[in-house]
């Protein structure tokens, strides 16, 4: 009898919770959105992930000379140039150096983006000097913390809105259950009162 009390107890509990914890889904009809958003990419603009970052640079003759890296962004959050890895193999023995932006060269061979350093020489690049930052970059241990102080934040948001969003389907299933057992208490009734058979 338990055992049935407790499984009505579970499907209401669940059938009752379904519904309330879907993401709640925006209206924008009630939203007035400023003009500081977009809601996709215009023909003229490119993303730098797609474009920059993790891109082989050539020189003129069609060599990779190196890799972006980073980009580095200037006055009014214009980028001005880029951070290249330079030399080495496979990451060993590479170095940092700094590329202004206007020196690349953009172009396009069978829709493949290919960027041109044309200045880039052997020379050149073996007597430039790494580029220095003005603080070191983030360590792991550092982006790890800071990402579990964001999981830490949205999880305690989450949980503060799945319980205010639970309270009335905690209390529906609380008078579900009260019914059921209370149901379940009628129906043993007759039995217990009922003389053992032999």
């Amino acid at each position: 009898m338990t055992k049935l009390i407790l499984a009505a107890l579970a499907a209401a509990t669940l059938a009752l919770s379904a519904p309330a914890l879907a993401e709640p889904k925006a209206d924008t009809a009630k939203v007035d959105i400023p003009n500081d958003y977009w809601k996709r990419q215009k023909p003229t603009q490119y993303l730098i992930k797609d474009r920059l970052i993790g891109q082989s640079v050539k020189n003129k003759e069609g060599k990779v000379v190196g890799d972006i890296e980073d980009v580095i962004v200037g006055d009014e959050n214009k980028v001005v140039g880029v951070v290249m890895g330079v030399g080495g193999f496979l990451g060993l023995g590479e170095k940092k150096v700094a590329v202004r932006y206007r020196a690349l060269q953009f172009s396009s061979v069978d829709g493949k983006k290919i960027i041109t350093l044309p200045s880039a020489t052997k020379e050149i690049l073996t007597a430039l000097l790494p580029y220095e930052r003005l603080t070191p970059p983030k360590s792991m241990m550092d982006k790890a913390k800071e990402k579990a102080i964001e999981l830490k934040d949205k999880a305690s948001d989450a949980a503060a809105k799945v319980k205010e969003s639970a309270a009335p389907i905690v209390e529906k299933a609380k008078d579900a259950a009260k019914a059921t057992v209370d149901k379940a208490k009628e129906l043993a009734a007759p039995k217990a009162a009922e003389p053992a058979k032999k």
